[in-house]
């Protein structure tokens, strides 16, 4: 299926990583690209057992003034930065710092305030702590300005007076931003060097292991390097040919993105509105850095962090085999849209073979995940936000199937006829549009 306005004869995709058996993963992003389906740019890499075996970028960091994505370029991978705040709190978890089951006013007393006492870590993790935004004491919502929202003090204060909109515990609903801002408080306060979730990510995870190019706050030095975040609400032609291909998961997004009394709006409203997410093109809120929202990176080391993860080389087995299943199945989120699987900071979903992921999506398109069975890790990264998110971001789920189609290929196991299905999608005139096909779990 073609973009017709944003199709293109061409598309120049960059080769930095490309294992032999993998070509398929750079002619699909050629064609995403081709047809329409990247009008911005993006960046997509994959790991098998450790091995980089994909590593692909094209379009344009900022196609306002033509600066093209080259292999300098990061990006902001929004809610993708949960699982590294995940990451690093099992990490304490492991060290003895902290234990899922406590209370969070444990470590962090003033939070206890206004009902909070019960809160535990896990249900912080799991969306379950019932503050899905920020309120002032008069019970309206806090529209943060970026000198208060850039102040770990004033934010920490905000953060104790809350009381619960839902009961703690008794229901998950995502918490978008405050996630962000309980755990990094409750870092600082379990950390032995009273770090950040940022700080220890760079100092205990990135320069510990040879990384580089993955940040939670600060980037000032690389801010010249960042990928400039264009909404899709600039292109509502694009929103439509999103909807035509998948309607039911656009629909359903749809009221809770535009609606002023939904959940999300108030939400956004803690960071003034995030009108066509321009709050993550400032560089002040990138240098502070948020744990639940404006983690900055690349593709290939945003997925190296959770492949050394599942790879046992960040924290113990005991810890990871409580985190690689979900303990909330399948329940429907009001603030997603969606069924989803969530457990300990991360959100899972199943890979094309029909295997535990685990990982997270982020708006627009965003994708962070790895593969329990096979060890497969990949993370897709994109200026050019989608209306579709996590299985319903159409670029990144054909680049998912191209990389396990090749993977099966490489690897020589067939795949199981009787746990895969085609879901065909047609066009209003009963045409089928082979360009629409996706792998999914029976």
């Amino acid at each position: 299926l073609t973009v017709p306005f944003l199709a293109k004869k061409d598309a120049p995709v960059t080769v930095g990583t490309l294992k032999p058996g993998y070509e398929e993963v750079l002619s699909v992003m050629r064609e995403n690209f081709v047809h329409g389906w990247e009008p911005e740019g993006c960046n997509f890499a994959a790991y098998v057992d450790g091995e980089l075996v994909v590593d692909l970028w094209g379009g344009y960091a900022d196609k306002s003034c033509g600066r093209l994505w080259d292999a300098e370029t990061l990006a902001t991978f929004f809610s993708c930065s949960k699982a590294l705040t995940a990451v690093t709190l099992a990490m304490q978890a492991d060290r003895g710092r902290l234990r899922y089951t406590d209370t969070i006013d444990r470590y962090w007393p003033e939070f206890a305030q206004n009902g909070k006492q019960e809160i535990t870590v896990l249900q912080a993790l799991q969306h379950q702590a019932g503050l899905q935004y920020l309120r002032h004491e008069d019970d309206t919502v806090a529209a943060l300005g970026h000198e208060f929202l850039c102040n770990t003090e004033l934010m920490d204060k905000l953060v104790q007076i809350q009381k619960p909109i839902f009961t703690p515990g008794k229901v998950s609903i995502y918490h978008a931003l405050t996630f962000g801002w309980i755990l990094d408080g409750l870092m600082r306060r379990v950390d032995e060097k009273g770090r950040s979730v940022g700080e220890f990510l760079k100092e205990e995870i990135v320069a510990a292991h040879g990384l580089e190019d993955v940040f939670i706050g600060g980037t000032q030095e690389v801010e010249y390097r960042i990928a400039r975040i264009r909404s899709h609400t600039r292109s509502n032609r694009m929103v439509l040919m999103e909807w035509m291909c998948d309607m039911a998961a656009i629909s359903a997004t749809a009221p809770i993105f535009y609606s002023p009394k939904s959940i999300f709006r108030k939400e956004i409203k803690n960071v003034n509105g995030a009108k066509d997410f321009e709050l993550a093109n400032h560089p002040g809120t990138r240098k502070v850095g948020q744990p639940a929202a404006n983690g900055v990176g690349n593709a290939r080391n945003l997925a190296k962090v959770l492949d050394l993860f599942e790879a046992g080389k960040l924290c113990s087995r005991s810890i990871l085999d409580k985190l690689r299943e979900p303990t909330i199945v399948g329940k429907y989120d009001p603030v997603l849209g969606s069924r989803v699987h969530k457990g300990h900071g991360f959100c899972y979903t199943k890979s094309p073979l029909g295997d535990w992921q685990y990982g997270h999506l982020g708006v627009g398109g965003q994708n962070l995940r790895t593969d329990t069975k096979r060890r497969i890790t990949f993370a897709y990264i994109t200026n050019g936000m989608k209306a579709g998110q996590g299985e319903h971001t159409r670029t990144m789920k054909r680049l998912e199937a191209a990389l396990y189609r090749s993977y099966q290929k490489v690897d020589k196991r067939p795949i199981d006829a009787h746990s895969v299905t085609e879901l065909v999608i047609e066009d209003f005139n009963g045409n089928q549009k082979e360009d629409c096909t996706t792998i999914v779990v029976t």
